[in-house]
């Protein structure tokens, strides 16, 4: 019971855009070239995968792909 209890307190405290997750769809936006098939491989929308990207270029203070 306690590890349910554990595991939902991290879910609700969780930052919106996480940037381990956000790196992530990073490597996912260069190794297929863009974002549209990033988001179909990772079953997202193409707005929460441009959402992490400018999320972490923000973090980083770089431009991390031209548009």
């Amino acid at each position: 019971m306690l590890r349910y209890f554990t595991s939902y307190l991290i879910q609700v405290n969780r930052p919106a855009m996480d940037g381990l997750e956000s790196m992530a769809v990073f490597v996912e936006i260069v190794s297929n070239g863009n974002l549209t098939t990033a988001a179909e491989r990772l079953s997202l929308s193409s707005s929460m995968v441009g959402k992490h990207l400018n999320t972490l270029e923000i973090r980083l203070g770089v431009k991390l792909r031209s548009r």
